[in-house]
């Protein structure tokens, strides 16, 4: 009975988490082709405005389809702690990725140099591997960091 809720739970928790790809995605679509015309507009010449907003709207829809669907929590009284919580894990999420992200892209490389696999001419299909399996793994440490941490 415990495994599947778990299941359940992580089946929603993928969900979500595409539904807030996909609304992330929406937006970053229609403030760049609507209101700023095709244009990246940036902030301090690196931080995209458009990805910012949409970024923004994303995880707002994300936390709260976590908290509302996969770990329902019904206590109104906890919302900004959990929204705290959330965007604090969210940061260090960020950061934690980065890191793994580079430690599998080494990892692809080393391993084609081991076996003497000439990777010239696939630096995209590398990048689109270690990207996934860097999502895979957030995904997974996401799930049990908002089930025993953000929505606890």
């Amino acid at each position: 009975m415990i495994k599947k809720a778990i299941d359940k739970k992580f089946v929603r928790f993928f969900i979500s988490g595409g539904i807030s790809f996909l609304v992330d995605t929406i937006v970053l679509a229609l403030t760049t082709f609507l209101i700023f015309q095709g244009q990246n507009v940036t902030i301090l010449g690196t931080i995209s405005i458009p990805k910012l907003l949409s970024a923004a709207v994303g995880l707002t829809t994300n936390f709260l389809l976590n908290r509302n669907w996969v770990f329902k929590v019904n206590n109104d009284r906890k919302i900004q702690n959990q929204a705290f919580k959330f965007i604090l894990f969210s940061i260090i999420n960020v950061f934690f990725a980065s890191i793994i992200y580079n430690i599998y892209l080494g990892a692809i490389f080393y391993l084609a140099d081991l076996v003497h696999f000439d990777i010239n001419g696939l630096n995209n299909t590398i990048i689109l591997i270690a990207n996934l399996a860097t999502e895979g793994t957030k995904m997974v440490i996401s799930f049990f960091g908002y089930k025993y941490f953000v929505f606890k």
